[in-house]
């Protein structure tokens, strides 16, 4: 009936809506509140975003639940509770459980885990386990059909993941297409520059968030370049990140002396995409 498709759409919509909240927050605790306040805005508007948005799928869910886990492995690095290390796995296991590829968002925890204790001897302990068994635990509550009909499910997870195709096209294949097509049609090709700036900008600068933040889209890139023909809608989960890398960028070139330039650089790079989703249905 038309009244559950309206339903499922509305959710997914203020699910999207949320995950733009959740950026805003995180912006807000890796930086302060005006990195939070723009990289919101930016990716409300992004077109890829928007359309995931509004159709009754799992992608929008899945980003909203890793954009928390990147909130909560912050939480990790600045505070080294247990229950953190809880959080983030039942968060990762949700994540997974609404897409099987979302399973790279354990490495964003475990990298935290790892940038604080780079120098102990004992890498491997208590909380890692508790980690671990949450996501397992979380995801297959969440998802009994991996249990019920495992044959089935992994043969799902593997073609899922691993989404390799002898298809080509005119960009040519594999990180060659995801890098001079599909990432900068998500974007727009000036947010797309910006973001790869800010990428590089949060290597070079390498303070224990920056290479937190960093982490996610450099472990998507190595993987998603591996398929020939990377699917558009495999990158939703990475823009989120990117977008504030770029962000950040933007906001240290200003270094906070000129707070009205910044915004109007911010609105400039959001109305484009904005007048593009008005373009496509």
């Amino acid at each position: 009936p038309s009244s559950f498709l309206f339903l499922g759409r509305l959710i997914t919509v203020l699910i999207g809506t949320a995950t733009v909240y959740l950026l805003y927050f995180c912006g807000k605790k890796f930086y302060d509140e005006n990195v939070g306040l723009a990289s919101a805005a930016v990716f409300s508007v992004v077109l890829l975003h928007v359309k995931q948005s509004q159709w009754i799928v799992p992608h929008a869910f899945a980003v909203f639940f890793m954009v928390w886990v990147l909130i909560v492995s912050y939480n990790i690095l600045k505070n080294q509770q247990t229950k953190h290390y809880v959080y983030a796995g039942i968060l990762c296991g949700l994540a997974i459980a609404m897409i099987y590829s979302s399973g790279l968002i354990i490495f964003v925890p475990v990298f935290a885990h790892f940038l604080i204790n780079k120098k102990s001897k004992s890498m491997f302990n208590k909380k890692i386990l508790y980690f671990l068994l949450a996501v397992a635990i979380t995801f297959l509550v969440a998802t009994p059909f991996f249990v019920i009909n495992f044959d089935i499910a992994i043969n799902d997870a593997v073609v899922k993941v691993f989404t390799f195709t002898n298809k080509k096209t005119d960009f040519g294949e594999g990180y060659l297409l995801l890098f001079t097509k599909y990432l900068r049609e998500a974007f727009g090709t000036i947010p797309y520059l910006l973001s790869l700036f800010g990428f590089g900008f949060l290597l070079y600068r390498h303070k224990k968030e920056d290479l937190l933040l960093a982490s996610f889209p450099f472990i998507n890139f190595l993987v998603l370049g591996l398929n020939k023909v990377p699917m558009p809608r495999y990158l939703l989960p990475i823009l989120p990140f990117l977008i504030l890398a770029g962000i950040i960028f933007t906001y240290d070139i200003f270094k906070k002396k000129n707070l009205a330039a910044f915004f109007v650089v911010i609105f400039l790079l959001a109305v484009p995409s904005a007048v593009l989703n008005n373009c496509h249905p």
